[in-house]
């Protein structure tokens, strides 16, 4: 019924969020997002009455903090430094999920990744610790522990967000390439896939990628199809690669490198032309 600009129902809606009663978080959820506020205030407010939150609130909170999280940076990153793990938590998600650069608090992250009780905030600050661009080389130092973790959650987020540090590149592979050794057939998968992010860039086809080809599980040879698939026409290495794993015993490989080639092959889009050009 149109927009509000009354700073008590943004706090009613932010209260209501994190009501037992799904319905009434259901109805808060979608009324907040018409409120006309500053995305920094919800998000401040939203943030304070997570402590108070169960679970399922959380998850209900959580949403709202990534679809406001472009435009509240700035509460987000204070509140890495909370005392309250859940809002820790809730706070890194939502910079991840929102691909916000949290460079200016690298080091809160890295110590969350490093240090935090709970695996799911060492999880959380992996995957924002990937959004650093600006500070990759101390993402990647601390993505390269976390890499390390006993919790292959940890262990597969540090992965992920490995791959999307090309700014660390060098440091990023040597890790990657050290967790394909791992015992771990997830987190050689997200290895794999990382890996072949970097060498899309590059345009090579580097010797992990190779090796994971001969890897004993069909998921990381899955992921090795896809990210040799995403290389497109790199030359007679990447051909050979796709052949070889085309004719893989495992039916969920063969499926990959079919998946694969079909996206190689579907025409690039067009660009839109400017207006008067």
């Amino acid at each position: 019924s149109g927009r509000t600009e009354s700073p008590r129902l943004v706090q009613a809606f932010a209260c209501a969020l994190a009501d037992a009663d799904s319905g009434v978080r259901k109805d808060a959820s979608f009324a907040i997002s018409y409120v006309d506020a500053e995305p920094a205030e919800v998000a401040a407010l939203v943030l304070a009455e997570l402590p108070r939150a169960g679970e399922e609130a959380r998850q209900t909170i959580q949403g709202v903090l990534a679809e406001k999280a472009e435009g509240a940076a700035g509460p987000l990153l204070e509140s890495l430094g909370s005392g309250d793990a859940g809002v820790r938590i809730a706070a890194a998600l939502a910079l991840w999920e929102a691909d916000v650069d949290p460079s200016d608090r690298v080091d809160a992250l890295a110590r969350l990744a490093r240090q935090a009780g709970s695996v799911e905030e060492r999880r959380a600050a992996s995957f924002a610790l990937g959004r650093c661009r600006r500070e990759a080389e101390k993402a990647v130092a601390a993505l390269g522990d976390a890499l390390r973790s006993r919790d292959s959650g940890t262990a597969q987020a540090a992965a992920s967000s490995l791959g999307l540090l090309a700014a660390g590149a060098a440091a990023a592979q040597a890790s990657l390439l050290e967790a394909l050794r791992d015992p771990n057939d997830l987190l050689r998968a997200a290895a794999v896939e990382s890996i072949g992010r970097f060498s899309a860039e590059a345009g090579l086809l580097p010797a992990g990628l190779t090796d994971a080809l001969g890897d004993p599980s069909p998921l990381v040879r899955s992921a090795a199809a896809v990210s040799i698939g995403e290389l497109g026409e790199r030359g007679k290495e990447a051909e050979e690669a796709r052949a070889r794993l085309e004719s893989d015993p495992a039916e969920e490989v063969r499926r990959a490198v079919a998946w694969a080639l079909q996206t190689l092959r579907k025409p690039p889009k067009k660009k839109a032309r400017k207006r008067g050009s």
